[in-house]
């Protein structure tokens, strides 16, 4: 969940500032396009953060899913 929490804010974060810098942040000279492609890149590495976020409620709560029943 960590590791998903920060790719996903390291891409927010680099998103936002490539915005910002308008079209300067696709030219190479600048490094923020370093860092948008490096926060597009390093999740996938680790694998399919979709993937992920699937198989989080199963490496929780095992293959017992939580119940409503009673509330």
């Amino acid at each position: 969940m960590a590791l998903l929490f920060a790719a996903e804010t390291a891409f927010t974060t680099a998103s936002d500032s490539l915005h910002m810098h308008g079209g300067y942040g696709y030219t190479l000279e600048y490094d923020v396009q370093l860092y948008f492609r490096r926060a597009k890149a390093w999740p996938l590495v680790a694998g399919d953060p979709r993937a992920a976020y699937a198989g989080l409620p199963r490496r929780l709560y095992g293959d017992a899913a939580p119940t409503t029943a009673g509330v």
